[in-house]
């Protein structure tokens, strides 16, 4: 079953073509002859281009005959494609692959070992959570590459009205649960005379995944333990859905009919000002400012039962060298240059992306934009599933939610779901 995240993931392809107009970081003189071709496959071309340009520029102005090739291949494809590419023999040089992943292809023993590169170049500032999707054995096969991190936008033009402190979002549950049902008291309506609801949450399998999983993960629940063991029938995970779905599901708090409610219906609703907190990507910032520039909102990491353990979904992609490559020492330089502040801060953070280095966080172009901090706090305090079985365990998750929203008591679904997934492991698929 393909990753229904990929379907969240591709609305960040909306905001990334802007990058395309970043342009490259050197001169350009005659191209060399007789190049050494470096391929690339990844499922974002415009996020990728211009650090290629930029790469390509720099080999050329030191005289180096290198030049990266990106193939741009659909994001449900990807995976796929380089299974087979593996099986051939045929594979890039570099892969830049969905992050959730990683653990597969790195456990199949298809990528490459790059532990001493990556010590060697003191790329140690990485959230360890993201990190280890590409570690396997203390080895490090795959790295962060780019973040693509869920957060939680609010509107503070609402807040005012229902009587809340704008600057101050809720941090608890409680504080959240509570904001939600003052909202719903204040019977506010929208421009266009719809009524204002507090928290919209897309009800598909990627969608609760980005943006529903955190709140559990604020309570110490998740799919899995460390040892990769189901966690989804535990206390504190069934603790964390049933506290959000009642959110959802609360007449009034939430729009109704939650089962129908998909990612376009929420983003539309965040930016018509009929709805007060939905959870979305960074790219959401350009929306705005492009779609509703009026609008007054703020940015926030998932609240925590206690208020002090905010949580929020590292998504992204990680980069890593196919061990069938052509050229793994000129895939590793670029690899480098990417990770380096040309591409990590004058390009993915002038263009509204987190960079997936703790050093490289605080930058001018974030201090410009501050709300774009909180995006890179959630690579900071995020956290984000390790398993070889990501894919497949989407259709009890779903399911799972799917029943919920049927009637089905949480700890029913939540119970049928883990036994499912513990099914799948046994099994291998």
């Amino acid at each position: 079953m393909k990753s229904s995240l990929l379907s969240v993931h591709a609305l960040r392809r909306s905001a990334t073509v802007a990058l395309l107009a970043a342009g490259a970081l050197y001169a350009v003189p005659a191209t060399a002859q007789d190049p050494v071709n470096v391929t690339i496959w990844t499922a974002y071309g415009a996020q990728l281009q211009p650090a290629v340009d930029a790469y390509n520029a720099k080999m050329q102005a030191e005289g180096k005959n290198i030049v990266i090739v990106p193939t741009e291949l659909a994001g449900d494809q990807i995976a796929d494609k380089f299974a087979v590419a593996v099986t051939s023999g045929d594979v890039p040089d570099i892969l830049d692959l969905d992050l959730v992943l990683a653990p597969k292809f790195i456990d199949l023993g298809a990528i490459s070992d790059i532990t001493d590169q990556v010590a060697a170049a003191g790329l140690n500032d990485f959230n360890p959570k993201f990190l280890d999707l590409g570690v396997k054995e203390d080895r490090t096969y795959m790295i962060p590459f780019s973040a693509d991190v869920s957060a939680l936008f609010y509107n503070k033009d609402i807040f005012k009205q229902a009587g809340l402190d704008p600057e101050n979002p809720p941090k608890s549950w409680a504080d959240f649960e509570a904001a939600m049902h003052k909202i719903a008291d204040a019977k506010l309506t929208a421009a266009d005379g719809s009524p204002i609801y507090g928290f919209g949450a897309a009800s598909d399998p990627g969608a609760k995944m980005f943006c529903d999983i955190p709140f559990a993960w604020t309570n110490g629940g998740n799919w899995l333990n460390p040892a990769g063991e189901v966690i989804l029938d535990s206390a504190e995970t069934k603790q964390a859905i049933a506290w959000l779905a009642n959110i959802e599901m609360t007449e009034g708090l939430a729009p109704p009919n939650p089962a129908a409610y998909t990612w376009d219906n929420k983003m539309n609703d965040l930016l018509a000002g009929r709805v007060a907190v939905v959870c979305t990507g960074s790219y959401a910032i350009n929306e705005i400012k492009t779609k509703a520039p009026d609008t007054d909102y703020g940015v926030m990491l998932f609240p925590s039962p206690n208020g002090d353990n905010p949580s929020s979904f590292i998504g992204g992609d990680m980069i890593g060298i196919p061990v069938q490559g052509k050229h793994p020492a000129e895939a590793w330089d670029f690899i480098h240059f990417a990770l380096s502040s040309n591409v990590q801060v004058d390009i993915w953070a002038k263009n509204g992306m987190p960079s997936v280095r703790e050093s490289l966080r605080q930058n001018e172009y974030f201090d410009a934009e501050p709300r774009y901090y909180t995006f890179s706090d959630g690579v900071k305090y995020g956290q984000v599933p390790k398993t070889v079985f990501y894919n497949d365990f989407y259709e009890p998750w779903g399911t799972a939610w799917s029943d919920i929203y049927g009637g089905k008591p949480v700890d029913q679904a939540l119970d049928e779901a883990a036994a499912r997934m513990r099914d799948i492991i046994a099994s291998g698929s």
